[in-house]
């Protein structure tokens, strides 16, 4: 089961944040964050590159 968790969902938890952290330093619908973590959906490749991307930047920040 853990191989099928979105890479969103396994850096978030590695973060500390919730899905309505996400949520809200995305600016994007809280529904689509839950539905990205439940499997419910997919993003595009090409968004998950950017999403991770960003909450990999906002983490650097966070830790200096």
């Amino acid at each position: 089961m853990e191989e099928n968790v979105s890479r969103i969902k396994k850096l978030r938890r590695e973060m500390g944040l919730t899905v309505k952290d996400v949520s809200q330093l995305l600016l994007a619908p809280y529904r689509t964050i839950q539905d990205w973590d439940r499997g419910v959906r997919k993003p595009p490749d090409w968004l998950e590159h950017i999403v991770l991307d960003e909450l990999k930047r906002r983490n650097k920040r966070r830790a200096l």
